[in-house]
C-alpha cells in the first residue's frame, strides 16, 4: 500500500501518503526474509543454530526500526491533521476482520489503523473537535457521492468508481472519502449543529456493505 488515506474536505482533497523512510525499511526488511526463506530456524523440538539466533535478532530489528518510524508518522499526520480540521468523520473499520485476509493482514498490520484513529480522535477532542464514527457497514466505497446509488458488485481491485446511474467517474478512494464527509456533516448536524466535516477514507479500507 503506497498511500495511507485520503482526505476529502471543503477546503481541498488531500492523498496522505506514506514517507520514503518507511517504504524503504519495509522493502528492506521482506527483501531480507525473502533471502533467508530457506533457512533451518530451529522449532519442533530442535534447537535453534547460530544463524538461527542471528536471523531473529535482525529480524526483531528490523520490527523495531518499522515500529518507530511508523509511530514517529502517526504522531505527526495526526498532529498536523488536529491542527488544521475541527470536525473529522472516520470509518469505524473492521479491523480484527480485515486482518483475517491474507493478502491484506502484513499491509494492514503496518499501516497502524487503530493507532492513527486513536491519536487523531484525542488529539481533535482536546482542541475542542469533535469525530464522528461511521458504521463499519456503511458503504462509503460503493457509494457514489453525487447520486448515493450503491454499486453492491464493487471488488477491491477496482481502483476507479464508475457509477451505472449517473455516469460519475472518480477516484475510488476519494469518492468514499467525500461520501464519509457527507456522512460526518448530517450527523454532527443532528448532534452539534456543526455545517462542516472533513473525512479521511484509508487506502484499501474496504466496507463489508
Amino acid at each position: 500500500m503506497k498511500q495511507f488515506g485520503t482526505i476529502a474536505s471543503s477546503k481541498e482533497n488531500q492523498i496522505i501518503s506514506f514517507p520514503e523512510s518507511i517504504k524503504k525499511e519495509q522493502f528492506k526488511f521482506a527483501k531480507f526474509q525473502w533471502h533467508n526463506r530457506q533457512k533451518q530456524l530451529g522449532g519442533k523440538g530442535k534447537p535453534a543454530s547460530k544463524n538461527a539466533v542471528k536471523y531473529y535478532k535482525k529480524l526483531a530489528k528490523y520490527h523495531a526500526r518499522i515500529a518507530s518510524q511508523r509511530k514517529d508518522f502517526l504522531e505527526k499526520i495526526t498532529t498536523e491533521l488536529a491542527s488544521y480540521y475541527k470536525h473529522i468523520c472516520l470509518e469505524n473499520l473492521n479491523v480484527k476482520g480485515m486482518m483475517q485476509n491474507g493478502k491484506l493482514a502484513a499491509s494492514i498490520a503496518r499501516l497502524g489503523f487503530y493507532q492513527f484513529r486513536q491519536r487523531l480522535t484525542t488529539k481533535i477532542v482536546a482542541s475542542g473537535g469533535s469525530v464522528v464514527l461511521a458504521d463499519q457497514w456503511f458503504p462509503s466505497s460503493k457509494t457514489c457521492h453525487n447520486c448515493g446509488h450503491i454499486t453492491r458488485d464493487l471488488k477491491l481491485s477496482d481502483r476507479i468508481y464508475n457509477c451505472p446511474n449517473c455516469g460519475t467517474v472518480i477516484d475510488r478512494d476519494l469518492n468514499a472519502a467525500i461520501v464519509l464527509s457527507q456522512y460526518g456533516e448530517v450527523n454532527q448536524k443532528a448532534r452539534v449543529g456543526c455545517t462542516r466535516i472533513y473525512a479521511c477514507e484509508l487506502e484499501g479500507a474496504d466496507s463489508p456493505g
